[in-house]
């Protein structure tokens, strides 16, 4: 199974195909590449039929598996998931150039990877909390190849995949990310009975001394908010890296997701938005 992930929720973006190992879990089989084991380029895409195929498919498995139209949480973590390779990673750092060059991004990736666009079965993107302007990117570019392709779409709150990333002797961790607007998003993850990670409750987002004091005693503390605000968590023992979610970790938290048998539409899948746009704060202001 081929999976392609986006992540456009920190200042550094990436874009990522990875296959799913021989024999590990997948409810679906990877698509057949051609004759010459080469992939052809990456501008290609499903045909009308298969693309519509596909989606009827995975709209009947999401109806199976998630009734009354209730959301996959992503809250639990590490379980579950299979075994996947990393066949081409691209980085995209400057945030205010990823509407361009997101797609470019994209399509080197898969052709370094050796991928054809109909190969690919999942297409995993980072939902937030993080860049207003990054996520609506990146949700975008994923529904609109989702929906081309016919492959099934999963968001993957960043915050989740920025946790899986970290350090994993950790009982309790929480993620601190730079909101750019003195403030912080913040996100406490503990162990579950299972020993997998999972969060204790939603991303939130709070001055950096009350994100702080939102943070239990004895965590590890992860995430960019260091860098711009590492006085306000300087009590707590802090990890150097992770700084920001990668799209490796989106998919591999989306594989793991669908190999429970969770399975989102891509209507569902929408940025995690925690704070308002710099024109809406604006308006605001000119009201008060």
């Amino acid at each position: 199974m081929i999976a392609l992930a986006l992540d456009t929720s920190g200042p550094v973006g990436s874009v990522a195909v990875l296959r799913t190992c021989p024999g590990t879990s997948a409810s679906t089989t990877e698509g057949a590449r051609d004759g010459s084991g080469q992939g052809a380029p990456t501008t290609a895409t499903a045909t009308h039929g298969e693309a519509e195929s596909r989606r009827r498919h995975n709209a009947a498995l999401d109806r199976r598996s998630r009734p009354n139209g209730a959301v996959v949480s992503g809250q639990v973590l590490n379980g579950e998931a299979p075994q996947a390779q990393v066949l081409a990673l691209r980085t995209i750092d400057d945030g205010m150039r990823r509407g361009v060059e997101l797609f470019p991004a994209i399509e080197a990736a898969l052709d370094e990877a050796g991928v054809r666009a109909r190969e690919i079965s999942v297409v995993a993107v980072g939902t937030g909390p993080g860049s207003y302007t990054g996520l609506r990117v990146g949700v975008t570019a994923a529904r609109a190849l989702a929906y081309a392709t016919g492959a099934e779409l999963m968001g993957v709150p960043s915050c989740d995949a920025l946790a899986a990333a970290a350090p994993q002797d950790a009982g309790t961790l929480a993620v601190v990310v730079d909101a750019r607007v003195r403030a912080v998003y913040v996100a406490v993850y503990t162990r579950a009975a299972d020993g997998r990670r999972q969060r204790a409750g939603p991303p939130r987002i709070l001055p950096p001394a009350e994100a702080a004091e939102a943070i239990p005693g004895g965590a590890l503390v992860v995430g960019d908010a260091l860098d711009a605000h590492g006085e306000a968590f300087a009590h707590f023992r802090c990890a150097p890296q992770p700084r920001n979610a990668g799209a490796p970790e989106i998919a591999r938290l989306a594989l793991a997701a669908r190999a429970r048998g969770e399975h989102q539409t891509i209507d569902a899948v929408v940025p995690l938005y925690l704070r308002k746009t710099a024109a809406e704060r604006k308006l605001e202001e000119g009201r008060a």
